[in-house]
């Protein structure tokens, strides 16, 4: 064999080495770029579901999320992002999701009496153990359930217990946890009843542990909150200190819960979305209403309404002031002036379409 004939062998299994290499990086780029192009398609599917859901208030199940390593989903509270490796979206909406092979998809809501706040929560499988040292407390914890799901029916379960000291109470329903409307009957007449802080150690991984007293010295596991009687407070997560003025702060932590990742812990992350998006749509509501309001005042012909219309103006003018802040939500006495003054706002609309001079929210 000839000099020309070694070199054109060599030369062949340098080219088809060539070709071999660009084949396998070829159909590994390949691969990934479908991978993520469905990754890309699950979760733009997933926020249309969840926006969906929040336009029209009908639950829905989502199971697109078994079609991928959804415990690789992360959320990212300054972009507000939800993001899977290279893969990224948006939310553009407050939907308070904890990632699952199998979600299901619930509309609740926050009214202020002037202005009604839609939320969305996506929980796969879920049981929440409160543990109420608080015998006031109760109408908190019935508000808080009130709007979570209702599961009954549904494959993906929400369901609700008890713990008392060293014991867990889930024998209300066929001696397991309750669905929600269930619960809330099983504990309707419970006002004044008090238990011992649950021992923690009892419940499994599968439990989210929700302590309510009026105090929450001390307790630095799940969640804390320090009831209420005006709907506005602190409540603790993982030990953490946060203010809370509406169901909404309260269910954005319960979601989250205390998973954490490199973002942070879930639970502060939703908290931290929903007041976001919270201020930004309550400042727009509350500037239109007001400008709405003094228009109607001086179009007024009945002398009592334009009166009410004047001050509700003046009540929303206020609450455009306290919002401006993007920080009030962290202050418990912008809180409470917030909760106020919506309140009072409230009552005023209400008084209005009493008399017939507007339709009700």
């Amino acid at each position: 064999m000839d000099t020309y004939q070694i070199f054109k062998i060599i030369l062949g299994l340098i080219v088809s080495a060539f070709i071999v290499i660009f084949i396998v990086i070829f159909i590994s780029n390949y691969g990934g770029l479908q991978t993520d192009t469905q990754k890309a398609k699950i979760l733009s599917l997933f926020d249309k579901t969840a926006t969906n859901v929040l336009l029209y208030g009908n639950d829905a199940n989502f199971t697109e999320f078994k079609r991928m390593d959804y415990s690789a989903i992360t959320f990212d509270p300054i972009s507000e992002t939800i993001i899977t490796g290279s893969v990224s979206r948006k939310l553009t909406e407050p939907i308070f999701l904890y990632p699952g092979k199998t979600l299901y998809i619930h509309r609740g809501e926050a009214d202020l009496g002037w202005w009604k706040f839609y939320f969305v929560e996506a929980l796969p499988d879920t049981s929440i153990i409160f543990n109420v040292m608080d015998g006031d407390a109760w109408e908190q914890v019935i508000d808080i359930v009130t709007e979570m799901p209702s599961t009954t029916g549904e494959t993906i379960k929400t369901r609700f217990g008890l713990c008392d000291g060293s014991t867990l109470q889930e024998d209300f329903c066929n001696d397991e946890l309750c669905e929600r409307d269930y619960f809330l009957q099983a504990i309707y007449g419970n006002e004044g009843m008090t238990f011992s802080r649950c021992r923690e150690t009892i419940l499994g991984e599968k439990y989210r542990l929700v302590f309510v007293s009026d105090s929450c010295t001390g307790i630095n596991e799940g969640i804390c909150i320090e009831s209420s009687p005006d709907g506005v407070g602190y409540i603790y997560i993982d030990g953490n200190q946060h203010v809370y003025k509406d169901v909404a702060d309260i269910i954005a932590m319960i979601v989250g819960y205390i998973k954490s990742d490199h973002f942070g812990v879930y639970g502060e992350n939703l908290y931290t979305l929903k007041n976001e998006i919270f201020r930004e749509r309550a400042l727009f509501a509350s500037q239109v209403l007001s400008s709405r309001a003094k228009i109607l005042s001086s179009e007024m012909t009945i002398n009592q309404c334009k009166q009410l219309f004047e001050t509700l103006g003046e009540k929303l003018d206020e609450i455009s002031n306290i919002l401006s802040d993007e920080d009030y939500y962290k202050d418990i006495d912008s809180a409470i002036q917030f909760k106020q003054l919506s309140e009072e706002a409230g009552r005023t609309h209400r008084e209005i379409v009493n008399m017939g001079c507007d339709y009700p929210i």
